[in-house]
């Protein structure tokens, strides 16, 4: 079955989940009566015919495509065998976002070099303010470390696109990266102005500013510094970003969920879960991975455990007992397959990620939880209570 556009694509992590879990059970039951196997339905029909290389059917959807981060995901020699019998895959894409601003300020406030950004963004736990470091450093030829970052005020910043929706590393940190790049070219001007040479004779490289006709060691970052600030004292420069049309390219995500069902109490473990991501340029692999993992967790209670219960329109799961969130032994195996591909829309061409993460776990839990016993939940979370019952019934549990 093929799914209308406006139900495929161009819907991201806040409401996904749920609806991606709905579309797959509407998507396997017409791909089973037509003599077709979920996975090759999807592969031929979906991924294929509307997709592709993601430039013929939908020019909006360039760089690497569904299929191939499908089939990454399922070709790792790990998961070879099990795939078609007790495991299931599922790809969603994430859009970039639109028509926001990120507004940033760099400084050479001090006379040792030290850098400052200043940034009306905090950070959420994210690693935001470390990434910014990192673009910045990266440009300047700097150590992250010798990079502070401090959150501005209403009087230094009009407004701001704030965190969320995967937007942190394409806006502030493009912002960050103009800045540092005009910065740059102010302290070459400088240092050239002290070689007595055209600024196009002048490399910055590990911190340190050199030409042909300059002195031999060249000149480090915080004397060209104490030269480009003497007149203000400090050197700044302001920068803003804005997103005016969406981005021509699209981060893609499967995942593949091995599942154990216990026949005789409907018992559901997973054991492991696979997670394919199209990235493009990984700024930092610690918090990159971070944020894959978190996600798939979160989707994985969200699948399997969490719920809110109400009696009489009150909330009675209301402490960490009653609602519960997966802890550590509730972890099953997590392996990562990163699709590099150099076509993303932030910093150095990276992609978003922090949304990509939970949006296929449900689904594709409860995708593999059919393959394995036949039944379809169409209520999360997949409790063993309404495995139980649809295993014995005649019908799925509702």
């Amino acid at each position: 079955m093929r799914l209308p556009r406006e139900f495929a694509s161009d819907n991201t992590g806040p409401v996904h989940p749920a609806v991606l879990d709905a579309l797959q059970a509407a998507n396997s039951g017409p791909a089973v009566s037509y003599g077709d196997d979920p996975w090759t339905a999807r592969l031929n029909d979906w991924f294929r015919a509307e997709f592709g290389s993601g430039t013929e059917a939908f020019p909006v959807w360039n760089g690497t495509g569904a299929n191939v981060v499908a089939l990454r995901a399922v070709t790792r020699p790990y998961y070879a065998v099990i795939c078609t019998e007790h495991a299931h895959v599922q790809v969603d894409e994430c859009g970039a976002p639109e028509l926001l601003t990120g507004c940033k300020l760099i400084d050479l406030p001090s006379p040792d070099g030290k850098v400052t950004i200043l940034t009306a963004v905090p950070d959420t736990g994210t690693g935001t303010h470390t990434l910014l470091q990192q673009i910045a450093a990266e440009v300047l030829t700097n150590s992250p470390d010798e990079i502070q970052v401090e959150i501005g005020d209403t009087e230094t910043f009009e407004n701001d696109a704030a965190p969320g929706g995967s937007k942190i590393t394409a806006m502030s940190g493009q912002a960050v990266l103009a800045a540092a790049q005009e910065l740059r070219e102010k302290m070459i001007s400088t240092a050239a102005a002290l070689f007595g040479c055209p600024p196009g004779e002048v490399k910055l490289e590990k911190g340190r500013f050199t030409a042909a006709r300059g002195a031999k060691n060249g000149l480090s970052f915080a004397e060209v510094a104490r030269h480009a600030a003497r007149e203000n004292g400090y050197l700044r420069v302001r920068k803003s970003y804005q997103i005016k049309s969406r981005s021509p390219v699209a981060a893609f995500v499967a995942q593949i969920a091995e599942v154990k069902v216990d026949r005789e109490t409907g018992l559901l473990t997973v054991r492991r879960i696979v997670t394919a991501h199209d990235v493009g340029t990984v700024i930092n692999p610690l918090t990159h991975q971070g944020q894959i993992e978190g996600g798939v967790i979160q989707g994985l209670g969200y699948a399997t455990m969490e719920e809110v219960v109400t009696e009489g329109g009150k909330v009675v799961t209301v402490n960490l007992g009653d609602y519960r969130i997966p802890c550590t032994m509730d972890l099953p195996e997590l392996k990562t397959v990163l699709v590099e591909d150099p076509a993303g829309p932030g910093p150095f061409a990276a992609k978003q990620i922090g949304e990509n993460g939970i949006i296929a776990t449900a689904a594709a839990v409860a995708n593999a939880l059919e393959d394995a016993v036949g039944v379809r939940i169409f209520d999360l979370p997949l409790s063993a209570e309404k495995i139980y019952f649809a295993l014995k019934s005649s019908r799925p549990a509702v």
